[in-house]
């Protein structure tokens, strides 16, 4: 086919809206690549339909809610054709075209804070003001105005909604406002009844410590003062790995919400959340009254599907039998577990108190086991218990046994069971370990950092959840080594 024929074909296509949209978009790129590869040769008679292929193709970006980068490139194709040829359109599409690329580079402006898109997006106003003769894009172009001077005077919001399987009993006519970080926030909540409880009669049914939202769940309105990119990820941490920032900000101001309203209310049993606990969400973006950009029902989750029922391997099953038929848990394990959890939901100074109870309890229990080679089973109860012993006191050049004994019932002399260094020394006295003795304190305090800080309260600057993973990191090599 002659290629001037095939890009008049093309253009009649992308403009036709009734076609797909997606293959509307294939094909003019593919109008676009014939175009450019040949536009010496090209008859200026036929650059209408190049300039409709262009101008399309922007608005078609432009429809996508994200693709900004691409539709404002094609847009400013079609205005350069249209300085070369004049005759292929009037001044009023190309006013059209440019309200268009002037909301396009709004929209660029606040993704990266470019200057000069906010500059070029006044450029544009301008011109749509000084030749919009009919007045016939007067709404948008007050729309425009409005944008641009919310940008200018930091008046945006960003509106997350998302469902939380926990019941939130709140004014739901109203929202509640508060400071964080330096940010005007609010959040509103509404109850939603679940399936279940569709079946007693009640509007008003509701229960008490409802932590799982057995009877009722609720749909939480986070209202941010500022623009956030909803189309921007950000890494949580590494067991939640990713996630669009609106989410993620949205979850951090009603986790902060929730410790207060535990404090407040005294609802102990209402959890925080994490983003694995959101099924979908939704995005909307304001400049006062005007929605400027509108994400609905997004997934928060990754879904895996399999072709055979979902079950436990057999070696997995096989270790819960086993553990089981033990009749001692082991506390480390739980607390592992613990700090994971925590880890997850981002409580991270709750995690690394966890994971300090796994280290002690898995160092005793180890130590146990491994000393129990070397000593009695008499000295190593006094060891661990830290039972004082005048055979082995300090000051027994100093005093005799029965002045020791009568100072020990008085309270004197007390038992003090041995700290976590003396332990792993006791046990690098009688052999060698797979991890040698410089690697294991070096992790153990790794572990340990922060931990008497978080237990007093002390205002800690150091990055949480660096701290947390580390934390957690360096036990699981710890048990790893010291297990197998």
């Amino acid at each position: 086919m002659d290629k001037t024929l095939e890009i008049i074909s093309i253009s009649n296509y992308v403009c036709d809206k009734a076609n797909d949209f997606n293959k509307r978009v294939d094909i003019a790129l593919k109008g676009i690549a014939i175009y450019e590869s040949s536009k010496k040769s090209f008859d200026n008679n036929y650059l209408i339909y190049v300039y409709k292929i262009y101008r399309e193709l922007g608005s078609l970006y432009f429809q996508t809610n994200q693709n900004y980068v691409e539709s404002e490139r094609y847009f400013e194709k079609s205005i350069a054709l249209k300085r070369k040829a004049e005759n292929v359109d009037n001044l009023i599409n190309e006013c059209i075209t440019k309200q268009m690329l002037c909301k396009n580079k709004l929209m660029l402006y606040l993704n990266t804070e470019d200057k000069h898109k906010l500059d070029e997006a006044y450029d544009l106003m301008n011109f749509i003001r000084d030749n919009d003769i009919d007045n016939k894009l007067k709404d948008k172009l007050e729309e425009l105005e409005i944008i641009y001077n919310s940008i200018i005077n930091d008046d945006l919001k960003t509106i997350v909604n998302f469902v939380v399987p926990t019941h939130i009993i709140l004014d739901e006519e109203k929202n509640i406002d508060f400071i964080y970080n330096n940010t005007l926030c609010s959040i509103n909540a509404k109850t939603i009844r679940n399936t279940n409880s569709l079946l007693i009669d009640g509007p008003n049914l509701y229960t008490e410590k409802d932590k799982y939202g057995i009877i009722n769940r609720s749909l939480i309105s986070v209202t941010i003062g500022k623009y956030i990119n909803p189309n921007e990820l950000v890494v949580v941490n590494k067991e939640v790995k990713q996630v669009y920032k609106p989410l993620f900000e949205a979850i951090e101001i009603y986790n902060y919400f929730i410790k207060n309203y535990i404090i407040s209310t005294g609802k102990y049993w209402t959890p925080e959340i994490n983003e694995k606990m959101i099924f979908n969400y939704e995005v909307k973006v304001y400049a006062k009254s005007i929605e400027i950009k509108n994400i609905p029902l997004s997934m928060s989750i990754e879904l895996s599907s399999s072709n055979n029922p979902i079950a436990l391997d057999s070696l997995t099953l096989g270790k819960i039998k086993k553990t089981l038929n033990n009749v001692n848990i082991n506390l480390w394990e739980l607390a592992y577990n613990n700090a994971k959890d925590y880890f997850l939901i981002k409580d991270y100074k709750n995690s690394k108190i966890m994971i300090n109870i796994a280290l002690e309890n898995f160092l005793y229990s180890f130590a146990k086991k491994f000393l129990i080679n070397y000593v009695s089973e008499n000295d190593l109860e006094k060891f661990l218990n830290g039972i004082a012993d005048y055979n082995n006191y300090f000051l027994k050049d100093y005093m005799d046994e029965k002045s020791f004994n009568m100072a020990k019932s008085a309270g004197v002399i007390k038992d003090n069971p041995p700290t976590i260094y003396r332990i792993c020394n006791e046990c690098y006295k009688y052999g060698k370990l797979k991890m040698t003795k410089t690697q294991l304190l070096k992790k153990i305090s790794i572990i340990k950092n922060l931990r008497n800080d978080i237990v007093h309260g002390v205002d800690i600057k150091e990055n949480l959840q660096f701290a947390a993973e580390k934390s957690i990191e360096s036990f699981e090599e710890i048990f790893t080594s010291l297990v197998e």
